[in-house]
């Protein structure tokens, strides 16, 4: 839409997200379930729908004492997963320029002309490149659609 600000820029299910960044444990920890104690069960299927395991996790998120059970029923824990992967992800875009044309851009996974190097929004058009972006859930992650979606960042004060 001409005047939309609502919109994403990249949406990933378990497989792309690994293509780009190898690892399971990595997207599944960015998905955690930890708003409310009666939603963390939903972390074990979470964790088949991210092709991962406990064993897995504790091993990627060292830093954390993760245990057989506690990824799903510690709320705190998963808080603190969850926005840690966010920032590994966020991390790793912003320090790879590989990674960033291929997210912003559509450049090394599409050939001309289906990447994307100019962007319309409010009848301007500009160039496109980096821009500040957003680490969310997909909305279908109760109903087993697990996927990492960036979102361009809204600044609060505006």
């Amino acid at each position: 839409m001409p005047d939309s600000d609502s919109y994403q820029l990249l949406k990933l299910t378990p497989s792309s997200f690994y293509k780009l960044f190898k690892s399971y444990a990595l997207g599944a920890g960015a998905s955690l379930f930890c708003q409310q104690e009666k939603d963390l069960p939903n972390n074990k299927a979470l964790l088949v729908g991210w092709n991962t395991t406990v064993d897995e996790m504790k091993s990627f998120f060292k830093f954390f004492k993760i245990d057989d059970t506690n990824l799903f029923t510690s709320k705190e824990l998963c808080m603190m997963v969850k926005n840690d992967a966010a920032e590994k992800i966020t991390k790793m875009i912003n320090s790879d320029i590989y990674l960033q044309e291929v997210i912003f851009n559509g450049l090394h996974i599409y050939e001309e002309p289906y990447t994307a190097h100019y962007f319309m929004q409010n009848n301007n058009i500009s160039k496109l490149g980096y821009q500040p972006f957003t680490v969310t859930t997909g909305s279908g992650r109760s109903h087993g659609d697990y996927t990492i979606v960036l979102k361009p960042y809204k600044n609060p004060k505006n």
